[in-house]
């Protein structure tokens, strides 16, 4: 049984892990609920509710596919533990994480884990950051060649193995944990649907006056992209976006009206700000 872990990567497109782990058999897709992540006093509630919204829509997806998503809760690797008693993995998959100091002692857990029963854990890139990095140097050139891979399609079947008993789980909403609400009333909607019309909307009309207003809170709310929370829970893959910023650049350039110069000025700047996304990711796994 190959198990495709699930972080900061809530989507079924563009997911090498996933794409991965059904070329190799049977998939079981797991999100782990952390106690003690979601306890941590750097997390709102907020963040949960778009993760479980987010989870939703690809329980769904998986779905529709043959597949399934498995949510168990509990401390890693003590949940995988119980997964591998219940069915032995065969390998797991998932993508690499810049997240904090808990994660990474987290993956640390995972890895000895992994090592001592001799199940290989295949880590994908998600975004440019380079894991051990020895030098700067070409590393811009690295995260273009990064960006400039194909994008994978969702896989068309997912082969699952036999639940046997194996409880699916709830999505884990805030409510159901016992938190408060959140204070964050504009808080976005998680999800791939949401991402895609959040992108779409940007390059469309919200974009055009980006440099311009992205420095203002009055104006930021609508110039800015708002892709952030897609990109930080991976609605979206940051090749997605650059991909699509790279076909409006290119409709842009036939526009040669003052808007179209303003077009050009604001994807160049919003282009520059996805490569500080990244080192600025790259600067904190260093």
């Amino acid at each position: 049984m190959n198990v495709v872990w699930l972080k900061r990567d809530l989507r079924v497109a563009d997911h090498a892990p996933l794409r991965a782990a059904c070329a190799r058999g049977d998939v079981l897709v797991v999100y782990v609920v952390e106690p003690s992540l979601v306890a941590a006093p750097e997390r709102d509630p907020a963040h949960l509710r778009f993760a479980a919204e987010s989870l939703a829509e690809l329980r769904d997806g998986l779905r529709a596919r043959g597949g399934e998503l498995v949510v168990v809760h509990g401390e890693l690797p003590a949940a995988f533990d119980a997964l591998h008693r219940w069915r032995p993995f065969t390998a797991l998959f998932s993508h690499q994480e810049t997240g904090d100091g808990a994660t990474y002692a987290r993956d640390r857990r995972v890895k000895a884990w992994c090592r001592a029963l001799g199940i290989p854990w295949h880590e994908s890139v998600q975004t440019g950051v380079v894991r051990a990095l020895p030098t700067r140097d070409g590393w811009a050139a690295r995260w273009e060649q990064t960006m400039a891979a194909p994008l994978l399609e969702a896989p068309a079947h997912i082969p699952m193995p036999p639940l046997d008993g194996l409880a699916v789980g709830a999505i884990p909403t805030p409510e159901a944990l016992g938190l408060p609400a959140s204070t964050k009333v504009e808080a976005q909607t998680g999800g791939e649907a949401a991402a895609r019309a959040t992108l779409r909307s940007f390059f469309a009309t919200r974009g055009a006056s980006y440099a311009d207003g992205l420095s203002s809170p009055v104006t930021a709310g609508d110039a800015c992209s708002r892709l952030s929370p897609y990109l930080a829970y991976g609605n979206l893959s940051m090749r997605q976006v650059v991909r699509a910023l790279a076909r409006r650049q290119q409709d842009a350039l036939s526009d040669r009206s003052p808007r179209g110069a303003a077009w050009r000025r604001s994807l160049d700047a919003f282009g520059g700000r996805l490569r500080w996304h990244c080192h600025f990711l790259q600067k904190l796994e260093d």
